[in-house]
């Protein structure tokens, strides 16, 4: 049925923030199919660790405006935490994936360049509807969501491609 105003935090929020997850699980399986020693995983874990701190400080500069433009007798906490932990969830996977290229030497399968590629997108893409919101400015523009679709079909397109485990010291 069409809705006026679709309800946020959603069911189907649950299963967006699931990528981000699942993403780390499947960043770690490739680490390990990558035969990644342990000091190249305390390289993959400062990776991590920088993720998050861009996120932090992008959740800091931008929660208190997002909060503000949102405040409203309809708005609560779970709408705005909702819609910070897109963007925040786009850095920290793009930190670990950075991370997984530096130790592997950027000799990874082209899946993964794929995964970099989409991550870039979504993290540009869910970025600028933060900013539109916090801004108070946001419209739904086709190109947003033809860039969430393609960027869940080329995830699902590269969750299925084979290669071979190669050593991160080649």
């Amino acid at each position: 049925a069409r809705m006026a105003e679709w309800p946020v935090p959603s069911v189907a929020d649950v299963g967006w923030l699931g990528l981000y997850p699942a993403g780390f699980v499947a960043i770690l399986q490739l680490m390990r199919r990558l035969r990644v020693d342990r000091t190249s995983m305390l390289t993959f874990l400062d990776g991590a660790v920088a993720g998050l701190g861009a996120a932090a400080v992008c959740a800091a500069v931008v929660l208190p405006q997002v909060a503000a433009s949102t405040a409203g007798p309809d708005t609560s906490w779970p709408v705005t935490l909702t819609d910070v932990a897109y963007p925040s969830g786009d850095l920290l996977l793009l930190g670990a994936l950075v991370a997984t290229l530096v130790v592997a030497r950027f000799r990874v399968p082209s899946a993964v360049w794929t995964l970099f590629a989409v991550t870039v997108a979504l993290a540009c893409c869910d970025s600028t509807y933060l900013a539109g919101i916090a801004s108070g400015t946001f419209a739904w523009d086709r190109w947003q969501r033809v860039v969430w679709l393609l960027a869940a079909v080329a995830i699902a397109m590269s969750a299925g491609t084979a290669f071979e485990a190669r050593s991160a010291r080649e």
